[in-house]
């Protein structure tokens, strides 16, 4: 005999495309990207998000997600054209306080635009039109980023009431407050091993005059964040286009305060095979924390990367292989790759 189970879903009670990118789950639904569609036990039907307008309409759609007992973060994305490139950029966050029932939206924090009266046009590189930021007892100057393109969420990660979000030219930003407003954080250039509050830090903008000081994501791949996580025991792991950031005390002290260990692939075995960090996740039965290597330049790999040390020493795995995302089932890790 045959036993059929369902009902065949009609279209407005499925997702609206078959290529998923982004999925977050726990024992109480899944959350599925592009669209945001969420089904809950026993699994027969998809539902569209409710209150998030740009994400039903088409306009925006899911780049990353979290999710947590209480807590539910959706990192918004879009595409705009710019000639004939299409470029990613930021639309928002999604932020759900009841495992997806209801939604609220929070729109992405840009940097203000510079007083037209003290720079007239940003091309000059006057002070001006930077912003300033504090590090320690310094100050330094950074680029503004006014504009979402270049920036979507890539990933998130919600821990101890703060959610930590890695955007591309925005970079690392931190929010206690549930997306209404976000901390800037300061990662080490890419020539740095370690970056403390203590010491002076030199960040380099190579601009068509010349280089200048200035801390700017167009001219170092380690400013470029990919991916976030913190483990069990607060610390702070960055992945970003120019390696693995350490910080055994941002989540205490704050992005002023935070200290830095930067890890770069250098050819040993026990290191990193490539620079480009897509995801890190942990394995929660050995606290191992395992992530992805993409290479960026001839010299690096593809491949997996697994450290029991805090990004000490690394064990190397699917050398050559090219992996998006990592899971785990008891004792068992998932490589999802091309």
């Amino acid at each position: 005999s045959t036993t059929w189970i369902g009902p065949l879903f009609d279209r407005e009670n499925s997702f609206r495309q078959n290529s998923i990118s982004v999925v977050g789950a726990s024992d109480q639904g899944i959350w599925i990207g592009p669209g945001l569609e969420y089904s809950k036990p026993p699994f027969l039907n998809w539902d569209a998000p409710n209150g998030l307008d740009s994400v039903n309409l088409g306009t925006a759609s899911l780049f990353s997600i979290d999710l947590n007992d209480q807590l539910l973060v959706a990192g918004l994305g879009a595409t705009t054209m710019i000639g004939d490139e299409t470029v990613p950029r930021a639309a928002g966050y999604g932020i759900s306080q009841d495992m997806g029932e209801s939604w609220t939206y929070q729109s992405f924090a840009l940097d203000p635009e510079p007083d037209p009266a003290l720079c007239p046009d940003p091309s000059l590189l006057d002070t001006a039109c930077d912003l300033s930021f504090s590090y320690g007892t310094n100050e330094y100057r950074r680029v503004r980023i006014t504009v979402p393109e270049q920036s979507p969420p890539y990933d998130l990660f919600f821990h101890d009431n703060a959610i930590y979000a890695a955007h591309w030219a925005s970079g690392i930003k931190i929010s206690r407050d549930l997306a209404a407003t976000w901390q800037f954080v300061p990662l080490p250039p890419q020539s740095t091993t370690q970056m403390t509050p203590t010491s002076s830090t030199s960040w380099t903008s190579n601009t068509s005059s010349g280089s200048i000081d200035r801390y700017d994501p167009r001219s170092d791949n380690n400013l470029l964040g990919f991916s976030v996580h913190v483990d069990d025991q607060d610390n702070v792991y960055v992945g970003t286009a120019g390696g693995l950031n350490v910080s055994q005390n941002l989540h205490e002290l704050g992005p002023t305060h935070a200290s830095w260990v930067h890890h770069q692939a250098n050819g040993s075995s026990r290191g990193l095979l490539g620079n480009w960090i897509i995801r890190i996740r942990q394995d929660k039965e050995t606290g191992d924390l395992w992530m992805t290597n993409w290479p960026t330049s001839a010299s690096e790999s593809y491949g997996l990367v697994q450290t029991s040390d805090g990004g000490a020493t690394f064990k190397q795995h699917l050398i050559g292989q090219k992996v998006n995302d990592i899971g785990f089932i008891g004792s068992t890790i998932l490589a999802v790759g091309d």
